[in-house]
C-alpha cells in the first residue's frame, strides 16, 4: 500500500516552509535594503485593516529588531514577520512582478479567502501553526 503525505499523521509529516521567496522577489529584496539608508537591517511584513476585504499588507523598513518578530532569511537580506501577522501569512509565497506599468511585490497566500476588486487589500484566516512545524506567537490581528 502506497501512502502520500496526506495519508501520513500531522507528525510524521515534513512541515511546509513558513514562507517562500521568488527569486525576483529575493533579487528585489536585496536591491532594496542594500538601496536604502544606512542601518537599514531588512524589511518588516505586517498587516494593517483597512480595504475593501479587511487586510493590507505593510512592508516597511528595519532598523532594529522588535521582540516577537519572525527573523526569515531571503538570501541576503531579512525579512521580519510581525507576530500579529504570523498565522495569517504562513505558507505564503512573495514574488516581484515587473509589468509594462507597474511594479510590485505579490503575495500567493494559500490564507486568502478573498480579495477587493482593484487587488489593494485581502481577506485573511489563520493557518494551521502545526502544518509548518511551528509554534503560535501570543498575539495575533
Amino acid at each position: 500500500m502506497n501512502l502520500t503525505e496526506n495519508d501520513m499523521p500531522r507528525a510524521k509529516r515534513a512541515p511546509l516552509p513558513m514562507m517562500n521567496f521568488t527569486d525576483n522577489a529575493l533579487a528585489r529584496l536585496q536591491e532594496i535594503i542594500s538601496e536604502s539608508d544606512s542601518g537599514v537591517i531588512g524589511l518588516r511584513l505586517s498587516l494593517k485593516k483597512g480595504g475593501c476585504a479587511g487586510n493590507e499588507y505593510v512592508l516597511e523598513y528595519v532598523k532594529e529588531r522588535k521582540a516577537g518578530d519572525e527573523i526569515l532569511t531571503a538570501g541576503n537580506a531579512e525579512v521580519h514577520l510581525a507576530p500579529d501577522a504570523f498565522l495569517f501569512v504562513l505558507g505564503t509565497t512573495m514574488d516581484y512582478k515587473i509589468e509594462k506599468f507597474k511594479e510590485e511585490f505579490v503575495f500567493i497566500n494559500p490564507n486568502q479567502t478573498d480579495a477587493c476588486g482593484c487587488g489593494e487589500s485581502v481577506k485573511l484566516t489563520k493557518a494551521d501553526p502545526g502544518l509548518y512545524g511551528v509554534s503560535a506567537p501570543s498575539s495575533s490581528v
